[in-house]
């Protein structure tokens, strides 16, 4: 991938005497390595700001010092895999609630990116399930059902994946509910059929929450949706 594309967005916080700009260049596309690799460097300086964006999550906000970090280390990672899981985190931060309407087609467009060039990584993947809630969001439940039906063997043999823990561990889930990327698949599902009004399917998927890893959140809110279905 050759192209680079810079998106600016400004910020103006008008008063009755002036008005500020701030302005943020935010890169969707890079150009990488064709071969890329994970190292005990990468991972291991990852982890570090992987933390950070936890700890930043918390403020539901884009936050432009963490991109910036992220973006420079992009940029001095270019045959690292850790460089995929750095744009995962910068989409991340496009979908913060404060500042969705800002950010957030930054976001599908970075997305999109890891879907079309990184389809064979394991980054690629669990873009795919990003991809569909996406959809989801916009009221495009039937694309959303056909994404995820079209890449169901490949989005189940994520967690197979030989990369699949060293993403994991820098992004600092070891022991966190979110490294249940296959339940929260089969959740995801189930939520979308019930927007659908699908009670058959949603239950289906939603069954394999609880029975495949009922030790999860993501088994205790599939069952209370359930409830709500029958």
């Amino acid at each position: 991938m050759k192209r680079i594309l810079f998106i600016v967005i400004i910020f103006c916080l008008i008063s009755t005497q002036s008005c500020y700009a701030n302005t943020i260049e935010i890169q969707v596309l890079y150009n990488l390595s064709d071969k890329l690799e994970y190292s005990t460097d990468s991972i291991n300086k990852l982890k570090i700001l992987s933390a950070e964006f936890i700890e930043i999550n918390k403020s539901e906000t884009f936050n432009p010092k963490l991109y910036n970090k992220l973006d420079s280390f992009i940029k001095n990672n270019k045959n690292s895999l850790s460089s995929l899981t750095a744009l995962h985190m910068i989409a991340g931060m496009c979908f913060w609630p404060e500042t969705f309407e800002l950010y957030s087609k930054k976001g599908e467009q970075i997305i999109n990116f890891l879907i079309n060039n990184y389809s064979n990584y394991i980054h690629g993947k669990i873009a795919l399930i990003a991809k569909a809630s996406i959809l989801s969001k916009k009221g495009l439940n039937n694309e959303a059902i056909s994404l995820l039906k079209d890449n169901y063997e490949v989005i189940l043999n994520i967690e197979k994946d030989v990369n699949f823990k060293y993403f994991i561990q820098e992004m600092n889930l070891e022991f966190s509910d979110d490294k249940n990327i296959i339940a929260g698949f089969y959740h995801l599902l189930g939520s979308i059929y019930i927007d659908i009004k699908d009670y058959k399917n949603a239950a289906l998927n939603l069954n394999k929450v609880i029975n495949y890893y009922p030790e999860t959140n993501y088994a205790k809110i599939s069952k209370e949706m359930l409830k709500s279905i029958k």
